[in-house]
């Protein structure tokens, strides 16, 4: 874990920064995961209230390394955005299923919002492209991942996302360079 990830997970720990009471059990979890996984391991890993709502659930394990790794939560996704699932596309695994890929805006100018643990030089309006399972009238998160709004840096991010669910580079890169032009006009608008 980066050392700036690892400076607020501890900040977290000692109380000197607030989250949500949505990221907090999954950040508890994560913390008591970290540095005592004996006691993780003897206690029971289910779902919370905030894990499952009428438009998206997501695994609390996967939501808190979500937020760690990547600086967003599941639910900051779908909560801060003004346009989410707007620019989505199936996007076949031959693992689980098809699965869908999810492009949105995450506006964090509204009412103050903040995420839970924000990565360094988060900025107001930020994008984010999350893959997630549709089923049952729900999204069903695998992971998210906060984009830069230049072309170079959110090319690199779909790099990285797709890389997990597209294995062969040639279709890869085909996907991430029709996605770039929708997400380039579609999305994410100059001097935004």
């Amino acid at each position: 874990m980066p050392k700036d990830r690892q400076d607020l997970l501890f900040k977290f720990i000692q109380a000197e920064i607030q989250v949500s009471h949505s990221c907090k059990p999954d950040l508890e979890a994560y913390a008591v995961k970290s540095l005592i996984p004996e006691v993780y391991e003897s206690l029971p890993h289910e779902g919370h209230p905030y894990s499952s709502c009428e438009l998206y659930e997501y695994d609390p394990p996967k939501n808190r390394q979500n937020i760690i790794k990547h600086g967003i939560g599941f639910g900051e996704v779908v909560s801060y955005s003004q346009q989410f699932g707007a620019l989505m596309v199936p996007c076949p695994d031959g693992r689980d299923g098809e699965r869908q890929v999810i492009f949105s805006d995450v506006n964090l100018k509204c009412k103050g919002d903040e995420l839970a643990l924000p990565p360094l030089g988060i900025r107001e309006m930020n994008y984010t492209v999350s893959i997630a399972h549709y089923r049952g009238g729900k999204f069903r998160f695998i992971f998210s991942r906060l984009m830069s709004s230049k072309k170079d840096k959110y090319r690199k991010t779909m790099g990285q996302a797709f890389g997990e669910i597209i294995h062969d580079e040639q279709a890869r890169q085909g996907f991430i360079d029709r996605w770039m032009e929708i997400v380039a006009t579609q999305l994410i608008r100059p001097g935004l």
